[in-house]
């Protein structure tokens, strides 16, 4: 390793004749330590070396052999007790490798003549092999921006594969004017030249053939909000700031009302890489996580490193997600060990031990992917092989497991091949059994309302939300498929401080509002006004709904979405924040219209008005994906991603004949529902009106004539709404019995005619205790 490569490699005694100089090995090590010195890594290979690299981005050594026992080999430069070695096998060994780090992918090709795709931190087997060549492959080159792989083979054949669809978008045969059965490539025959040249070079034999790229114009509005994917997108509602962390581990922090950069800071320290986020509630510390296990907290305000948080002795692995608890003064910690890891909260020590003294138990059987926490005391883990576990916080033990997952990945295909026992039945229960739990999301609102029946924890598995609730039977409240293609998943949820909306994300960049108000939720008036709201809706078209009412959807990515956020603290309405690997972190109004993308050009201003302002010259300028900026009085949705591919029509502005037909059709919502108050009010004045129609129909008809009088003219009020049906005159009967008292007359009733009429009748007496 050189440590002034700008200065010079090596020390040189003057000469007066140019030519080159000889170094040997021994004596640059003894004589010229302070210019290079050098590490010896024994018993990599158990065969010859075939390529070695060294990437400065991870400090890490990548080696291949052609051994199928250790093909390729990823270790750190300098071998630590916590560094892990990654060994990766292939049966004829592995000639040629290269690895991005932004697309997070390792490319191999060798003897069996195929391309693999590997991700880098699983190590089993590779994420697609891609068939083509006919010949042995002898070098890969992974190019970042379109996210290609180039490979070129032995019979001068270069094909390029889309990484992510996993198919051959072209190949090109090279012709030399030589034997092609006996040309010379040498050891790197391929180099990709970055731009402003942006070309592939191959050499062979005495040639040099250079290929052109073809490069995609960046427009102005094409701005990203890092140059790394993104991992998360958090708000911070006591600061109005947006914290956003990429896969670079660079952290960066916005204004919300205006969309500038406020501050930026390494969320790792070191050489450590960042894989997840998390705020505590009071905005003021921020928890990072990384790959090797490590929880850093920081303060959010400047981004001073607070604490260092170790992981369990013998368990670096990657922390997957990250629960402050402040209330109980210690931190929660899930990931690839499987565990969940407590980290109390000690303001004087910079380094913090991990506890894994969780007394629940290590219960999961494969990696945990999520995890969400409920005021007080419930919080909810998820793990990659479909376990849903509730989990109590005062006794640190399950309190309900929702749903059993089907153990280890290895596990659950012996099981499916019959090769170990397990319940049959459990086997055939459940098709999603075995699936990732993606995301878990609790509503708080309606828990502290506790009514037993609602829906209080979602998760999202295969693209299907399942809302649960905390008693009665294993099973969902009701379910729904919420993805925007079948196949896809959802990878990301969010709700609003009332949790009358949950929005969700996929991995084809769609962004979804569903209204769920009244879905699931068994509380008096909510029932109340669903079983009004049923009515209405089979009566206008005769079916009922299944899943929770979509309100929007449109697509906010070219990449699947991994992080939503809602802000709530504005006046003027509700916004969504979006995240994706497409490095933009984005802002949107809840109907889908595009705010802006944080670290644009230009500004917002949220205050001034529900809508932002700009130039004309702004709203004519359109980036590449389609996304139109926010516009004062005209909101328009957004294009797809896919527009050259795609028909644009499907998205365009409609013209003023077709708003006016759809007013008349009665399709265009009022302007109070534009917010979610203005459209719970019109619901429930809209209720209030048709129970009182119904129990005017039920009373009939109203003579407004007899309604008039005592200064209310033509108004009528329930006393007077009244109808009195006229009595007849009543006759007593003859033969009727009579007292005494009746026969001689009443004081209270001086009507002499009345007793007249009694004595007139002739009645037998009625004989009294004193007349025996």
């Amino acid at each position: 390793m050189f440590h002034k490569p700008l200065e010079g490699l090596f020390e040189t005694p003057f000469n007066k004749h140019g030519g080159y100089y000889t170094v040997f090995l021994q004596e640059a090590i003894s004589s010229q330590s302070h210019l290079v010195t050098h590490v010896l890594v024994d018993e990599l290979h158990s065969d010859w070396l075939r390529r070695l690299r060294y990437y400065h981005s991870n400090d890490m050594l990548m080696s291949c052999s052609g051994n199928g026992r250790d093909s390729l080999i990823m270790r750190g430069v300098m071998k630590n007790a916590h560094d892990k070695v990654y060994i990766y096998k292939v049966s004829k060994g592995i000639d040629c490798f290269d690895y991005s780090k932004d697309l997070n992918v390792i490319a191999t090709g060798g003897l069996d003549h195929v391309v693999r795709l590997w991700n880098p931190y699983v190590t089993a087997k590779p994420v697609a092999i891609l068939r083509g060549h006919i010949s042995r492959v002898l070098d890969v080159i992974i190019e970042e921006q379109k996210g290609t792989v180039f490979s070129y083979d032995c019979d001068t054949v270069i094909k390029a594969w889309d990484i992510r669809e996993h198919y051959c978008i072209q190949s090109i045969h090279l012709k030399y004017p030589y034997d092609p059965n006996h040309l010379d490539h040498g050891p790197f025959p391929m180099t990709l030249l970055p731009s402003p040249a942006h070309a592939l070079l191959i050499a062979c034999e005495d040639y040099l053939t250079e290929l052109k790229l073809h490069s995609k114009p960046t427009s102005k509005m094409d701005r990203t909000s890092h140059d790394r994917s993104l991992l998360a997108v958090i708000y911070n509602q006591k600061k109005k700031q947006v914290i956003t962390g990429c896969e670079g581990s660079l952290v960066r922090t916005w204004s919300v009302e205006t969309g500038n950069k406020v501050f930026e800071f390494l969320g790792v320290d070191g050489k450590d890489e960042m894989s997840c986020m998390a705020l505590e509630v009071s905005g003021r510390r921020l928890f990072t996580g990384s790959r090797t296990g490590m929880v850093y907290i920081w303060t959010s305000g400047n981004g001073q490193l607070l604490h260092k948080c170790l992981p369990e002795p013998g368990c670096a692995y990657e922390v997957t997600a990250i629960q402050p608890l402040p209330e109980k003064s210690y931190t929660l910690s899930v990931g690839w060990s499987r565990r969940i890891l407590m980290y109390h909260d000690h303001a004087e020590m910079l380094t913090v031990e991990a506890d894994p003294s969780w007394k629940g138990g290590h219960v999961h059987e494969d990696d945990i992917l999520c995890i969400a926490h409920c005021h007080p005391n419930l919080i909810a883990t998820g793990s990659f092989d479909g376990d849903l576990i509730l989990w109590g916080l005062e006794r640190q033990s399950i309190f309900k497991r929702l749903k059993r997952g089907s153990g280890s990945l290895f596990k659950s295909k012996l099981k499916k091949v019959g090769l170990a026992a397990g319940n049959k039945k459990r086997l055939k229960s459940d098709s999603k059994q075995g699936t990732p739990i993606d995301a878990a999301l609790f509503f708080e609102r309606r828990a502290n309302m506790k009514y037993q029946d609602s829906a209080i924890l979602v998760s999202s598995q295969c693209g299907i939300l399942e809302f649960w609730s905390m008693f009665g039977p294993l099973r969902p409240r009701d379910s729904f498929y919420a993805a925007s293609d079948p196949g896809c998943t959802v990878l990301a949820l969010a709700t609003d401080r009332d949790n009358d909306i949950l929005i969700s994300g996929d991995i084809s960049g769609y962004i979804t509002v569903w209204d769920i108000r009244e879905y699931c939720n068994s509380s008096v008036e909510m029932t109340v006004t669903k079983a009004w709201m049923s009515t209405k809706r089979q009566a206008s078209s005769g079916e009922e709904h299944d899943s929770a009412p979509q309100q929007s959807r449109w697509q906010a990515h070219t990449k699947n979405v991994v992080s939503l956020q809602v802000v709530d603290s504005f006046q003027q309405g509700k916004y969504i924040l979006s995240a994706s690997p497409d490095c933009a972190a984005k802002l949107w109004s809840i109907d889908g219209v595009l705010v802006g993308i944080f670290g644009q050009g230009h500004t917002w201003n949220l205050r001034e008005c529900s809508t932002p302002q700009h130039s004309q010259e702004q709203l004519r300028e359109k980036s590449e994906n389609g996304h139109p900026v926010m516009a004062p009085f005209n909101k328009i949705r957004p294009h797809t991603s896919g527009d050259v591919f795609a028909s644009n029509s499907q998205f365009r502005t409609k013209s003023p004949s077709e708003r006016r037909h759809e007013d008349s059709l009665g399709l265009r919502r009022s302007l109070t529902e534009s917010c979610i108050l203005g459209n719970k009010y019109n619901k429930t004045f809209e209720r209030r009106m048709m129970d009182r129609k119904a129990r005017r129909e039920n009373l009939g008809h109203v003579d407004t004539a007899l309604t008039t009088g005592g200064g209310l003219g033509t108004s009528c009020s329930p006393f007077q709404a009244l109808h009195v049906l006229t009595s007849d005159d009543f006759e007593l009967p003859r033969d009727l019995p009579m007292t005494p008292r009746m026969r001689t007359g009443s004081k209270l009733s001086p009507d002499e005619s009345w007793q007249k009429n009694l004595t007139s009748l002739n009645l037998p007496p009625i004989l009294s205790e004193n007349d025996n």
